[in-house]
């Protein structure tokens, strides 16, 4: 993340707003990354960190501006960490380098943002397939059931850029396009557990791949008035074309124990899929769409309405790893109408509504699946949601209801294998709240209740019961105090909650609530003119021990208490 200045998360369906995520359904959000940026003040920031158990790096930001006017800008990332985790044997080493320059004219702005990036892990603890009838206890939190010989190792690079022209004041083009490249080589080992004293079966995994990918990105906005109504409008498509290139070799199983795991020698491969140096094509993907929008504005824009379609176009074709003939092709499109209401009673109340739907791309079974890179058909998800927001400067927060629909996929524990098991429907309410309870102590967090409901299931089997990984209840709240009785000093907490989350469609295995506390404190000194920076942050302080998800039908523990400093100054 050093090389971004904050993350946007869309929550909801929002296919409408940026087309259609890929690989995703784009109905529970999308993730924003906003790169950093040259700031007017020169930028020299050298930043040390520490991690349990023996992680150590660094990370470099430098940003200037110059030109007439200050109109050209560059800011660059440099980052390395290195070292064992607070999981027992568990190392990673993480690289980074980025650069994002941009122009801002009278009438025109660019960006162009390049990033390369590289992680490998050896060791890391892998996820959990359940075989028996009862959900074991997640072991220490500390414990690492991963086999020596195990390893993941990604690159990533991207380059992209953004342009924005004012035709008129009124009137503004705004175009992108994007190159993306990834690559992932490992070995992986996830147990299979059979009993709830911990004896699991474990396999051998190798899955090298790679992903390329072009995307882009034209339009145009406007604004306009007839007569008391105001029009802001926004047209344009998005087209996104991506490669999918892998093999897999699969090992003979061992026995271990997820809470006394044995050492095991690498077994041999049993049987291969693909060429494992010139990967094979798997899948390709085209997804485009165009859109069209406006928000009308009432009563000097106390009341806006939003009208606007997108069409959106999924192709996905997949092929066989051996042949390399096409095994599968999917073309569907849609018209995505979506409605929008916000009306203002107060300069700090907001309430509003809206029903957004989207055509998404079908997902992919999951690399520890056994029918790893399969691609299933397309399919629509729709959203209805409403609520009310309040800001009053040092207090706000929200209430809304929600419904979003979606197909459920699951990996079977029996035969590991990845497939669709009818429609998760998910209704619920949502309250967040944030604000200065004093000048010097500051709160943000909220609550959610979902019921996430199972529908249209093989023969009706499972209806009505909850979807798996989805928990009932979910609550964080996170709180920082101000010393105000040591200059530039804040200590912060935060408490987060998970509800009981089912493993199976059928609800016969649950996965325990559970509860996290993180603490932490900052403070700024200066030394011979120069301000220092510390931060120190304990996650999981009482060490505990849980299972943090089980979506995919796999279980994922929860990392443990885990200590981080970091020493940073400006020039």
């Amino acid at each position: 993340m050093d090389a971004y200045e904050r993350v946007e998360v869309f929550r909801g369906a929002s296919a409408f707003v940026n087309g259609i995520p890929p690989g995703s359904t784009g109905t529970g959000g999308t993730i924003n990354l906003v790169p950093k940026r040259a700031e007017d003040t020169p930028i020299t920031s050298l930043t040390g960190k520490y991690g349990m158990t023996s992680e150590f790096g660094g990370h470099a930001d430098v940003g200037r501006r110059f030109g007439a006017d200050n109109a050209f800008g560059m800011r660059v990332n440099l980052s390395s960490r290195q070292g064992e985790t607070a999981i027992d044997d568990e190392e990673r080493t993480s690289r980074l380098a980025s650069a994002a320059l941009d122009y801002r004219g009278e009438k025109v702005r660019l960006t162009l943002d390049t990033l390369l990036q590289s992680q490998r892990i050896d060791k890391g603890r892998p996820v959990v397939n359940v075989s028996s009838s009862v959900i074991p206890d997640a072991p220490d939190a500390n414990t690492n059931y991963g086999t020596d010989y195990s390893f993941s190792n990604l690159e990533d690079r991207f380059i992209q850029m953004r342009g924005e022209y004012d035709v008129l004041d009124s009137l503004t083009l705004y175009g992108a396009v994007g190159y993306r490249f990834m690559r992932e080589d490992g070995i992986y080992a996830s147990p299979t557990v059979t009993n709830v004293a911990g004896d699991a079966t474990i396999g051998r995994l190798d899955v090298p791949r790679e992903d390329q990918t072009l995307s882009g990105q034209f339009g145009g906005r406007a604004q306009a008035e007839t007569g008391d109504v105001t029009h802001q409008m926004n047209a344009g498509m998005s087209a996104f074309h991506t490669v999918n290139r892998n093999s897999f070799v699969f090992g003979s199983s061992q026995n271990t124990n997820i809470y006394n795991p044995v050492s095991v020698s690498i077994p041999n491969a049993t049987s291969t899929g693909g060429d494992l140096q010139d990967l094979p094509k798997v899948s390709e993907s085209w997804l485009r769409s165009y859109f069209v929008s406006d928000t009308l504005g009432f009563v000097d824009d106390q009341v806006l309405v939003t009208l606007g379609a997108r069409h959106q176009t999924v192709k996905v074709k997949g092929y066989n790893r051996t042949s390399l003939r096409e095994t599968s092709n999917y073309n569907e499109s849609k018209l995505s109408p979506v409605v929008g209401l916000v009306i203002r009673p107060t300069e700090q109340i907001s309430l509003y509504a809206n029903r957004i739907e989207g055509l998404a791309q079908g997902p992919t079974a999951p690399t520890t699946a056994a029918n790893t890179g399969e691609v299933f058909p397309p399919y629509v998800s729709v959203q209805y949601e409403a609520g009310v927001k309040l800001d009053y400067g040092t207090i706000g927060g929200s209430a809304a209801v929600f419904q979003t629909s979606q197909p459920s996929g699951i990996t079977d524990p029996t035969t590991n294998v990845f497939g669709i098991d009818g429609e998760q429907r998910n209704r619920g309410i949502e309250l967040l709240a944030f604000g200065d309870l004093t000048p010097d102590i500051h709160l943000l967090g909220g609550v959610t209740y979902t019921q996430a409901e199972l529908s249209k299931t093989a023969g009706g089997t499972n209806d009505g019961n909850f979807a798996v990984g989805a928990p009932q209840y979910q609550a964080n709240m996170g709180v920082e105090w101000d010393l105000p009785y040591l200059s530039a000093t804040t200590l912060s907490a935060r408490m987060i909650y998970t509800g009981t989350q089912y493993q199976d469609t059928a609800n016969t295995k649950r996965v325990p609530e559970w509860s996290r506390l993180d603490i932490g404190a900052r403070t700024t000194q200066t030394f011979d003119g120069q301000d220092v920076t510390f931060r120190a942050n304990i996650e999981n302080v009482t060490n505990n021990a849980y299972w943090a998800s089980v979506q995919g039908g796999y279980l994922t523990q929860g990392a443990p208490l885990t200590g981080k400093l970091s020493v940073s100054t400006n020039f």
